[in-house]
């Protein structure tokens, strides 16, 4: 039942535009405003979700699923490890767990965008997510350099508290200003992990678009040639 639910959410992209909301949310609303681990937990619940009837409405067999569930299980048991019990290594599995979600949602979504057929709004949306998602995949990298190195940026990197998610909002910032190749200023990479992110970054931010919208624009062109030909038969 549920993978029959699963399989129609994505089959009908309504996911894409769900999952869509719930990031312009998180970037504008909960980061922002928010400085508590509460409001990133529950967005991590939704991604969590999502994540889960994505792959199995992708996958063939139950068993990517499952690895999934067992990936998100294990990220929600760090976190609360981390919650009750800070510590460097807690926080650092959590980003861990954090980061291999996020970029499998970000292939799950680009599967569906890139699908044969007609380019709907709603594609339109996965693209956007996605786009969003790796920001803040970035966002999280960076979070993580900051465990390793407190001095990989020019911020004050906060105890290992909830002011950690404080953190995360600030270097979500930076990943948003890199992406698009704005660069304030006000936070700058000062390692050289940081560094290469940060260029790598700016890269993709570059290419991202312009191969996205060439495959969409293709896609499109080549289910108008299809339906045309279907006509003249």
């Amino acid at each position: 039942m549920i993978s029959k639910a699963s399989r129609k959410l994505w089959d009908e992209d309504v996911g894409l535009t769900g999952l869509l909301v719930v990031l312009l949310l998180e970037t504008f609303v909960i980061y922002p405003f928010i400085d508590s681990d509460f409001g990133g937990f529950a967005i991590h619940l939704v991604f969590i979700g999502v994540l889960i009837t994505g792959v199995m409405a992708v996958s063939q067999t139950p068993h990517w699923a499952r690895v999934v569930a067992i990936i998100a299980a294990l990220g929600l048991g760090s976190h609360f490890w981390g919650y009750a019990y800070p510590s460097s290594r807690a926080l650092f599995m959590a980003l861990g767990f954090r980061t291999v979600l996020t970029a499998t949602l970000i292939a799950i979504i680009l599967m569906h965008v890139f699908k044969r057929g007609p380019i709907t709004y709603r594609r339109i949306a996965g693209s956007i997510a996605a786009y969003m998602l790796t920001a803040i995949l970035f966002g999280y990298l960076y979070l993580i350099v900051c465990t390793i190195n407190p001095e990989a940026f020019n911020i004050d990197v906060p105890k290992l508290s909830g002011d950690v998610h404080a953190l995360m909002g600030r270097l979500t910032y930076f990943s948003y200003t890199t992406m698009t190749s704005v660069g304030y200023g006000d936070i700058l990479p000062l390692s050289p992990s940081a560094r290469a992110l940060s260029m790598l970054q700016a890269l993709i931010g570059q290419l991202f678009p312009a191969i996205l919208l060439a495959r969409l624009v293709s896609l499109e062109i080549e289910y108008n040639l299809r339906r045309r030909k279907t006509k003249e038969n």
